[in-house]
């Protein structure tokens, strides 16, 4: 009986996370208050605002030319879908591959992004250090 109510769970998890359900974008962002509310990564928008000054929140949220760069990114990315699917049989998953002949342990990179002391003491320091801290493959500009 306790496995059923644990797929049951699990299975719930999986509903409430479709996009099939027809959720309004704008709806489900409204009561996100805190991280673990998030479903993806532009839910993290409403609490970013909160906790930003506005000068640093305009930095962040802004591009040049009207924005065109954001909105076309944005667009663009909306062509392209994650399709939830069960993995199973792997007890010990290995995220490790080869990029340009070099091996990674994880299909992850960290590009180089300027003045992140508006939004952490530590800055790039506290970037560089959690990229170790998973083994994450980062670019530095000397």
């Amino acid at each position: 009986m306790r496995i059923a109510s644990q797929a049951r769970r699990e299975f719930l998890r999986l509903i409430a996370s479709s996009p099939l359900l027809g959720i309004n974008q704008d709806e489900s962002t409204a009561s996100i208050t805190t991280p673990k509310d998030a479903l993806g990564v532009l839910d993290f928008e409403p609490l970013a605002r909160k906790a930003l000054s506005p000068a640093h929140w305009g930095y962040l949220s802004t591009g040049v030319d009207a924005d065109v760069t954001v909105r076309a990114n944005r667009d663009a990315m909306t062509h392209y879908q994650l399709r939830a699917r069960r993995l199973r049989g792997a007890d010990k998953p290995d995220l490790r591959t080869e990029v340009f002949g070099a091996n990674w342990d994880m299909p992850i990179y960290l590009s180089a992004v300027g003045l992140q002391k508006m939004y952490n003491a530590d800055a790039e320091k506290a970037t560089a250090r959690a990229a170790k801290a998973q083994r994450i493959t980062q670019m530095f500009l000397l």
